[in-house]
């Protein structure tokens, strides 16, 4: 059975691999998106998006 967790926190990864390696458990990390965004390659990845008004108009329509 393969699990997906996603751990932002450096620490508390690093703790939790080191518990699941006590108990024989395969952990294969995946690279952040903090890594990506360090590159430049995608630097709004990762990021937080909020639509206050998703079916307003983007512009204002009386101008």
């Amino acid at each position: 059975m393969e699990q997906v967790i996603k751990i932002t926190d450096k620490k508390v990864y690093e703790s939790l691999v080191g518990f699941l390696k006590t108990l024989g458990v395969d952990i294969n990390g995946k690279k952040s998106a903090a890594k990506k965004v360090k590159t430049g390659k995608y630097p709004l990845e990762g990021t937080l998006l909020k639509y206050e008004h998703p079916f307003d108009s983007a512009v204002n329509p009386n101008q």
